[in-house]
C-alpha cells in the first residue's frame, strides 16, 4: 500500500519538478481531521513551525497553512515519519490573537513530548518572546545564522509548557510524574538519565492509558 503511494505521489509531482526541488511525500490533517496526502516542502526548522507549504498530488503549485488552519502535517523520510502539531502557544500576540505554532512531537499521549526550535540572537530577542510571534518574520540583524532547540514537555489540560532542560534531574522529573509511584521510585533510584526522557514518557503514557481503560474514563 505504502509503495503504491509513493507511485501515485511521484508521478504527481513530475507535474512540477521547479515546485518539488524540496520536496519530500508528506500529508496535512485539516482542522475537520482530514488527511490529505501529498508532498511537503522542508524549510529551515524555525519557519517550519510557523507554517506548512504543501503540494497537492497534481503537482500544481503549493499552498501555505499556519498553525490556525491545520491540526498538524508530517513527512516522511528515509527512517521515519516527522509528525508535527498546531498547538497554542504560551502568550497572546500584540494583535490579541492567540498564535499557534506546529511543533514536532517526539511523544504523543496524555503528555507529549514537543521539539521547539528557535533563532540563536546576539542580544534582545528571547527565546521565550520568539515563540509568540503571530507570523513568521525574518530574524533580526543579530540573528546568528543558527538554530537552537529544546525539548518542551505538555500534559492534557495543562496550560502551557514546560521546558525539560531546566528541569533539576531527576527530582523535578520525578516529582511532574508523581502520580505514578513505581516511575517516582525508578527515577530517584537512578535507573533512568536525562537522555531517557522519551522512555520516560512513554512509560507514563502506557500507565495513564491503562488506568483510564481500568477505571472506565
Amino acid at each position: 500500500m505504502l509503495k503504491s503511494w509513493y507511485l501515485i505521489f511521484i508521478a504527481g509531482l513530475q507535474c512540477s519538478f521547479a515546485y518539488a526541488q524540496l520536496a519530500v511525500p508528506g500529508y496535512i490533517i485539516t482542522n475537520h481531521n482530514e488527511v490529505i496526502h501529498g508532498a511537503i516542502r522542508i524549510q529551515d526548522p524555525v519557519k517550519q513551525q510557523h507554517e506548512v507549504e504543501f503540494i497537492a498530488l497534481n503537482g500544481q503549485g503549493y499552498t501555505r497553512f499556519d498553525g490556525s488552519q491545520l491540526m498538524g502535517y508530517g513527512y516522511i523520510t528515509k527512517k521515519d515519519t516527522v509528525r508535527y502539531v498546531s498547538t497554542v502557544a504560551t502568550a497572546k500576540t500584540e494583535h490579541g490573537k492567540t498564535s499557534r505554532l506546529f511543533l514536532r512531537q517526539l511523544c504523543a499521549g496524555p503528555v507529549q513530548l514537543l521539539d521547539y526550535y528557535f533563532p540563536v540572537y546576539y542580544s534582545g530577542i528571547s527565546q521565550s518572546q520568539y515563540v509568540t510571534n503571530y507570523r513568521y518574520q525574518a530574524p533580526p540583524a543579530s540573528y546568528l545564522g543558527r538554530v537552537d532547540h529544546s525539548v518542551l514537555v505538555w500534559r492534557a489540560g495543562q496550560a502551557g509548557f514546560v521546558e525539560t532542560r531546566a528541569w533539576k534531574f531527576p527530582q523535578e522529573v520525578a516529582e511532574y510524574f508523581a502520580d505514578y509511584p513505581a516511575l517516582k521510585s525508578d527515577l530517584h533510584a537512578g535507573r533512568y538519565r536525562r537522555r531517557d526522557l522519551q522512555a520516560i514518557v512513554r512509560r507514563y503514557n502506557t500507565w495513564q492509558l491503562a488506568q483510564t481503560t481500568n477505571t472506565g474514563k
